[in-house]
């Protein structure tokens, strides 16, 4: 079972979430998800909720994440990058925290989730303000692209082009890099 520590101060937020987990627990077989748009204009699509599973399976189980690990959900949830955020803490049994999606989603907590999935402005943005930054850094994640890996404070500034950041904070930073 997922735990969820909803802001009580964000009912929007709130109320997107709960109807998510509607349309996630409807009996229809797909999901309509929306793209974000970053590789071009969004598009609506509609995705099998099996393969979104197995999808979060993968992910989980590639970053170690185990039941009662706590995920960071800081993204909108009208687009899959949200959605599969919550798929993956229903899969594997994570403490869910959602945070109303902004480009600091790391300024109200206390301490640093064990999974959070960030577009890279909301990594380089909490990595400007340190107390963020010391959340973000906690146990000092790795960034890690092809053959090189680098801190978080200094990969950022030489971020390469990427849709994605999944940071595991006990182990390393990982990329979706652009279609090419």
């Amino acid at each position: 079972m997922v735990r969820m520590n909803i802001p009580a101060d964000n009912r929007s937020f709130r109320q997107e979430l709960f109807s998510f987990l509607s349309e996630w627990f409807d009996p229809a077989d797909t999901l309509p998800v929306h793209t974000s748009g970053s590789t071009g204009k969004p598009k609506e699509l509609y995705v099998e909720k099996e393969r979104m599973m197995e999808s979060a399976c993968l992910t989980c189980s590639f970053l170690g994440l185990q039941k009662e690990d706590s995920a960071l959900l800081c993204m909108p949830l009208q687009y899959i990058a949200g959605k599969m955020v919550v798929i993956r803490a229903l899969v594997a049994g994570l403490d869910l925290l959602p945070v109303t999606p902004s480009g600091h989603p790391l300024k109200d907590l206390t301490k640093a989730p064990v999974f959070a999935a960030m577009i890279p402005m909301q990594v380089y943005n909490s990595l400007q303000v340190p107390r963020e930054s010391d959340i973000a850094t906690n146990q000092t994640p790795h960034y890690r692209r092809r053959s090189y890996r680098l801190p978080t404070e200094r990969c950022v500034k030489r971020f390469p082009p990427c849709r994605m950041v999944y940071l595991r904070h006990d182990r390393n930073c990982h990329t979706l890099p652009y279609a090419d």
